[in-house]
C-alpha cells in the first residue's frame, strides 16, 4: 500500500479503497463488455426492459410523470458522481482553502457537463437523434474500450493518492 496512506485518517483510506476497488470493478465491467460486443455477443449493460416504461412515460405527456422520470434518473447518478462530489468536499476541508478543491470541482463538472452540451449541440445543428444513436452503436466498442480504461486509470491515480 502506497505511503501517502498514512497521512489519510482511516474513514478516508477507507474511502479512497472503496472507490478505487469500484471503479476497478467497472473499468473490467467495460472492458468484458468491449469483448463480448465485438464478438458480437450481448452487452453485460443491456437495458431493454426500462424502454416500455421511459417510453410510456413520455407518451403519457404529463409533466408530473416527467419529473419522477427525471428523479429517479437523479437517483440512478447519484451514486456514480456523488463519491467524487465528496471527495472534492473533502480535498477542501482537509487542505483549509477551496481553490484546489474548486479547480477539481470545476473540472469534474465540465467533464460531466461538456458532453451533455456536445451532443445537444450536435442535434441543434442538425443531427437526429436516431443518427446520433447510429454513431454511437457503431462505435459501442471503442466507447466501452476508452470508458474501461479511463475507469481503471481512475482506480490506479485513487489508490495511489494522486487524485
Amino acid at each position: 500500500m502506497p505511503s501517502s496512506f498514512s497521512r489519510k485518517g482511516p474513514l478516508a483510506l477507507s474511502f479512497a479503497l472503496f472507490w478505487a476497488a469500484v471503479l476497478l470493478v467497472l473499468g473490467t465491467m467495460q472492458l468484458e463488455d468491449a469483448r463480448r460486443l465485438q464478438g458480437g455477443g450481448t452487452s453485460l449493460f443491456r437495458t431493454d426492459w426500462t424502454k416500455k416504461y421511459v417510453h410510456g412515460v413520455i407518451s403519457s405527456r404529463r409533466l408530473s410523470y416527467y419529473f419522477l422520470l427525471g428523479a429517479l434518473f437523479s437517483l440512478a447518478r447519484a451514486p456514480c458522481v456523488g463519491g467524487v462530489y465528496i471527495a472534492i468536499i473533502d480535498i477542501i476541508s482537509s487542505q483549509g482553502f477551496a481553490s484546489s478543491g474548486l479547480i477539481y470541482l470545476m473540472i469534474y463538472n465540465l467533464g460531466i457537463a461538456l458532453p451533455v452540451l456536445l451532443l445537444g449541440g450536435i442535434i441543434a445543428l442538425g443531427m437526429s437523434p436516431e443518427q446520433v444513436d447510429h454513431f454511437r452503436n457503431k462505435h459501442r466498442v471503442a466507447i466501452r474500450l476508452i470508458t474501461g480504461i479511463t475507469l481503471l486509470a481512475l482506480a490506479s491515480l485513487i489508490y495511489g493518492q494522486m487524485i
